[in-house]
């Protein structure tokens, strides 16, 4: 059996070609599923995306790492589900948010060992100054963008962060940080291609979440638009800013061929989550959703479901879609597996370049789990035969009940069928337990560090009634 399964992992490799191919994550910010011509939108134009799933391929099951910003991005970094990750909430700090152990594998550590550049331009979100946790300390030999997520709602900041200890960079009046870091990106990636060595470029963008701004020029398209819109100016905004990301990949797409490595790269798109409901134009004008239940923070499919693509011309056939579950925490194996590289044990994930080449044989998740810290607080399952398992409130002594969905009939989740599966609700509750791993950051009732949570909440309580 062992000697089959290597043989398959060798003739994968062997059809990739002995040159280890570059790899890029473009990781849209709080886009939601339906927000891409290639998945449904209408209203919103996105001509490179489009192109990059016409000539790659659509994944119509891939769901993020999470339904909020830092822990997404830290089971993406990791390779690991948000039941054993370290971040499983935006628990924010001052100068950042909650670190990662510093000795934690990550995909960008994988990848400096196995001889790639690593870079990484956007918002990080992971950690702050001196924690063990900035993107230098994870992995990448170059960081330029947002340390702290919260600073990332500012797209004319004055300052932009890079490497270690966070030198601040500055930027002229008026200039947009998001076209300033696609711009560092490309430029560090010139400058990997000159020197010959593969690279591994994470762009964690910023690109559409809030705030919504954006420059005149970005604006011109959209002057007469969107008028039929109870707010036609919010509305105008997050078009151009959506235009602004999809206009950014295809610059990505356009540097790999100008450069003549579009042929050994794998380019990826997705978001970290559901579209963000506070905007003011109204979160079904854009059908942001996808036709789904729910946004940002929820655990219903419109909160972390995305639209993914992979691109690589010659070895993606192009036009394709595929209805595998996949998640966030599989780009770690999928990407040591391209490097030529034994991934960390006891990762989530699974390696997608079966899926990818068409090359070997790919065994498919039984299930997806995830567990989310914040506002309800939730479990969620998501078994490959599309039923999907929620528990809310599990941050109470008494949860909410299970709730069970059949995806395949009931996609929008409008019907709750847990009581014609107590056989599901049973194994939910198995899984529940057995996925979960304790962190002392993020603790279940009655875990090490639940006390000190708990008084912490209510102090924090107490403070606040105190100053009114």
């Amino acid at each position: 059996m062992l000697r089959n399964v290597l043989a398959l992992s060798l003739l994968s490799l062997t059809a990739l070609g002995a040159q280890k191919p570059n790899i890029i994550i473009l990781l849209a910010d709080d886009l939601g599923p339906g927000e891409v011509g290639a998945f449904g939108q209408t209203k919103l134009s996105t001509p490179r995306l489009d192109q990059m799933a016409r000539e790659g391929l659509s994944f119509d099951r891939a769901y993020s790492g999470s339904s909020v910003c830092a822990p997404s991005r830290g089971a993406l970094i990791t390779g690991l589900h948000t039941g054993r990750s370290p971040i499983r909430a935006n628990k924010e700090y001052p100068t950042g948010q909650e670190p990662m152990p510093r000795d934690i594998p990550t995909i960008a550590k994988s990848l400096k060992a196995a001889g790639y550049a690593t870079g990484c331009f956007g918002k990080w979100g992971l950690g702050y100054p001196g924690s063990g946790s900035e993107a230098t300390d994870q992995g990448f030999d170059r960081f330029f963008g947002y340390n702290h997520q919260v600073h990332a709602h500012e797209y004319f900041p004055k300052l932009l962060d890079e490497g270690r200890a966070i030198r601040s960079v500055p930027l002229q009046e008026g200039e947009y940080a998001a076209t300033r870091i696609t711009n560092e990106a490309l430029t560090w990636t010139r400058a990997q291609v000159k020197a010959g060595k593969p690279f591994f470029l994470f762009l964690p963008t910023t690109l559409p979440h809030g705030k919504l701004q954006a420059t005149p020029e970005m604006l011109e398209p959209f002057a007469d638009k969107f008028a039929d819109n109870p707010n036609p100016k919010a509305a105008r905004l997050y078009a151009a800013m959506v235009s602004k990301l999809d206009s950014d990949a295809g610059k990505v797409m356009d540097l790999l061929k100008e450069l003549g490595i579009d042929k050994n790269t794998l380019f990826v798109f997705c978001s970290d989550n559901g579209t963000e409901p506070t905007y003011g134009y109204g979160i079904d004008y854009f059908k942001g959703r996808g036709g789904l239940r729910g946004d940002k923070r929820s655990p219903y499919e419109g909160g972390f479901r995305t639209a993914e693509i992979a691109w690589w011309p010659g070895k993606i056939s192009p036009g394709k879609r595929t209805d595998i579950l996949t998640a966030s925490w599989d780009f770690f194996p999928t990407a040591c597996e391209l490097a030529g590289i034994t991934p960390p044990k006891g990762l989530s994930g699974k390696s997608l370049v079966p899926v990818l080449t068409g090359n070997g044989t790919y065994k498919p998740h039984d299930f997806l789990f995830f567990e989310f810290h914040e506002g309800q607080t939730w479990q969620v399952i998501v078994w490959n035969n599309r039923m999907k398992a929620i528990q809310r409130k599990i941050l109470t002594n008494k949860p909410l009940p299970i709730e069970i969905y059949d995806l395949a009939k009931d996609p929008s989740e409008a019907r709750d069928v847990a009581n014609e599966h107590p056989e599901l609700v049973k194994k939910a509750e198995e899984i529940f337990r057995q996925e979960h791993t304790p962190n002392i950051a993020f603790p279940l009732p009655g875990e090490k560090g639940w006390e000190e949570k708990v008084k912490a909440a209510a102090a924090k309580k107490t403070n606040k009634q105190g100053t009114k």
